[in-house]
């Protein structure tokens, strides 16, 4: 299901002007984002062919208090693995997936335990 693609692709990702600095001079040293909210997982996140995304992006990070000075990035990267939803390959290989997921969601629900709500009454005499 994953295919690695031989073209480059370029990318913005929206930051702290410090982070930003930091990837110029030690690009080596990349942190992943690990939240809990990550579309796709843990890893680096760009905005494909956009910069304004991704400053929009790092506004919005300001405006919740995550980042001081918002600034961006842009990368040239190539995609090794990848399931690409613009590929009519994956997109039928998709509604198959989501079958088998669907089976096993319903599995899941037949078989957890099941829980009763009581609701505590106080009566006052």
């Amino acid at each position: 299901m994953y295919r690695s693609r031989p073209n480059l692709q370029i990318g913005y990702h929206g930051c702290d002007e410090a982070v930003r600095e930091q990837l110029v001079t030690k690009p080596d040293v990349v942190k992943e984002s690990q939240e809990s909210y990550d579309w796709l997982g843990h890893g680096f996140y760009v905005w494909e062919n956009n910069y304004q995304r991704a400053f929009q992006w790092a506004l919005d990070k300001q405006n919740r208090d995550t980042l001081i000075t918002p600034s961006v990035i842009g990368v040239v990267y190539q995609l090794e693995y990848c399931l690409d939803f613009t590929d009519s390959e994956f997109i039928d290989i998709l509604s198959s997936y989501y079958g088998l997921m669907k089976e096993d969601c319903v599995l899941q629900v037949k078989n957890s335990p099941k829980t009763r709500i009581y609701q505590k009454i106080n009566i006052t005499i």
